[in-house]
């Protein structure tokens, strides 16, 4: 969806349109390369990340936030959940 849909279906690239959250993985693990190259700052593709564990090599951008997790932290990615439910009992708690 989104005007440049045209533009992203070729020889090289297909648009798959919207994917339901259940589906992703499976969807990702099809294809070599997932390409994001946002034109501004992405704080933290989430699926960016999700590509990176479906074992798409990666084409981004220097506005990809989530760069810095596959790259310095990738065990971080595996330990999201325990660790954001951490802060969150941790400012519950005081």
């Amino acid at each position: 969806y989104g005007p440049l849909v045209e533009a992203v279906v070729g020889q090289y690239a297909r648009y798959c349109g919207r994917v339901a959250p259940d589906d992703t993985p499976a969807l990702l693990a099809r294809y070599e390369r997932f390409v994001f190259l946002p034109t501004e700052v992405d704080t933290y593709s989430r699926t960016t990340v999700e590509a990176y564990v479906a074992g798409c090599k990666l084409t981004i951008n220097g506005n990809v936030g989530a760069a810095y997790w596959i790259k310095e932290e990738p065990q971080a990615i595996h330990e999201g959940a325990a660790r954001f439910w951490k802060v969150v009992e941790g400012a519950i708690n005081g």
